[in-house]
This record gives C-alpha cells, structure tokens and sequence, in this order.
C-alpha cells in the first residue's frame, strides 16, 4: 500500500517538476534576464543605447555659424538716405563653435550707412525708423566675399556695398574720402596702357561714400602735367580715371600728381577730402 502511495505521489510530482524546469529555462534564457546574470561588453551596444537615450541623435546643432566678414553699405530709399534705422535680419542660429556672430540687428548712420558681420547665405533685413514704424525689408546675397542686392528689395536700394575682413576696423562715418588708390601714393613702377613715349594709364580710386557721378569730371581733378585728356568712370564708391596725353613719358625722372579737389562730392552733397598722390610710370629706362 505504501509503494502503490509512494507511486502515486511521484507521479503527482513529475508535472510540477516539468513545469518549474520549463519555467526556469524560459526565465534563465530570456534575454534580459541574461543581460542581468551574464553582462558583457559591447561598443556597438552601448552606442545604440546612448542614440536611443539621445532620442536618436543630438539636438545641440554642431553647424558652424560664425560670421566670415563685414558689410558695409549705404541704404536709400527712393533716392532718399535711410538715417538711424534699425535694420534686423530676425532669429539667427548660433553655437559653441561660434568665433564671431552672425549680426542680428544693426542701425544706420546719418546718411544710412551700416555695417553687419554675414557669412555667405542670403538675407533678409527689416528696417524700422527711428520712430519705430516698419519702412518695409531688402535681402542681401552673400556668396564667397561677394556680396549683392537681392531682387526682393522693395524701394530700397544698396549703395556701395563693400566686404572686409572681420580683423579690419571699419568706421562709419558722414565724411567722404579717399579709402585707397591703385597705383599707391609714391608708386615707382605704376602701368601703363600705351607707352613709353607717349604714355597713358589707368587709377582708380575707392571711397568711403558712393560718388556724386557728375561731379566727378576733369574740371575737379589736378593733374601736374598740363594739356592731358582726362577720362573718368564712376561705379558707386569706385572711380577709374585714365590720363592720355603727348605729354606723358613713361621714364623714371617723369614723376605725376594727381589730385582729387573738393568740388567732387558724394550722392548726399558731402564735400570730399582733397587727396593727392603721386607715381612715375613703368616704362624704358634710360
């Protein structure tokens, strides 16, 4: 009686048994559960965590979005200078990588000139008078060092637009000047055109203010040598002027001096500071 019991009982036993293997196998071999009692180390694992605790990559944005130069510029409108207007190119991203930021708002001077950090790309500016009323918006394109008008400008129109380098000091200033010549003040070898005997060349002149064009005419500017035909261009802040003449010798003991007087003004009526230089040609040697 007691075997048949014995029996009885074990085989009673056998399904619990069975079933607490089939339980433990499962648990034990459940990746998590391995994950737990057997952890190993993994590059490719640990990455994928951190993307997925990232949400699946950074939200920090890396771009680099420092300025690379500055623009200068005179803003009219209708003919008219834009004085002490608040110009603002809206929300612009930054990071940590920034050297020097993108410029997000600037304001013109008495004649409406300005002044922005950029980076290539294109913008567009809002303008607000000094009274605080919205006069409208331009866009400007910056691609390289170059930088334009874009189409989309309303009334507004952009004079002298003029990029520098973000380690050069540039002043916004009323007065109008001479910023640089080619050939150079006290140059010994400036080119020639045609030459030696007679000669002509060719200077050109940047200023800080965009030139009254009809003011610019040979009756306004010097030359040392008498009886020379005077040619010049104007193409905003920019003038070229070519001198001809019988009497221009390409020769080193030939020295010229051109002189720009004060009767040439810029588009606002501001006189220019008189500036003179003076070259020699390249040419024969004798």
């Amino acid at each position: 009686m007691k075997k048949q019991n014995s029996i009885s009982n074990l085989l009673i036993k056998i399904p619990v048994l069975i079933i607490g293997f089939l339980f433990f196998s499962n648990c034990y071999f459940n990746p998590a559960i391995q994950s737990v009692l057997n952890p190993t180390t993994s590059e490719s694992n640990s990455s994928g965590a951190l993307a997925l605790l990232a949400g699946g990559g950074s939200s920090v944005s890396t771009a680099d979005t420092s300025a690379t130069l500055q623009v200068l510029g005179q803003l009219k409108s209708s003919g008219v200078s834009v004085a002490n207007a608040t110009l603002s190119l809206g929300s612009t991203s930054s990071s940590v990588k920034d050297v020097v930021a993108v410029s997000t708002t600037a304001t013109t001077n008495a004649i409406g000139k300005f002044l922005l950090k950029l980076r290539p790309g294109t913008y567009t500016i809002s303008v607000t008078s000094s009274a605080g009323v919205s006069l409208g918006s331009f866009s400007l394109v910056v691609n390289g060092t170059t930088v334009t008008q874009g189409s989309d400008s309303g009334t507004f129109t952009l004079l002298g637009l003029t990029t520098y380098t973000l380690d050069q000091t540039v002043t916004l200033t009323t007065e109008f000047t001479v910023v640089s010549s080619s050939p150079v003040d006290g140059e010994q070898n400036a080119p020639t055109i045609t030459g030696p005997s007679p000669a002509s060349f060719l200077c050109s002149f940047v200023f800080s203010n965009t030139v009254d064009a009809s003011t610019m005419v040979p009756g306004n500017i010097g030359f040392s040598t008498g009886g020379t035909t005077i040619t010049p261009s104007v193409s905003g802040n920019t003038a070229s002027i070519i001198f001809s003449g019988n009497n221009i010798f390409a020769f080193p003991m030939y020295s010229y001096t051109i002189t720009l007087t004060n009767n040439i003004k810029d588009t606002d009526g501001f006189s220019l500071t008189p500036k003179a230089i003076t070259i020699k040609l390249a040419g024969a040697a004798l």
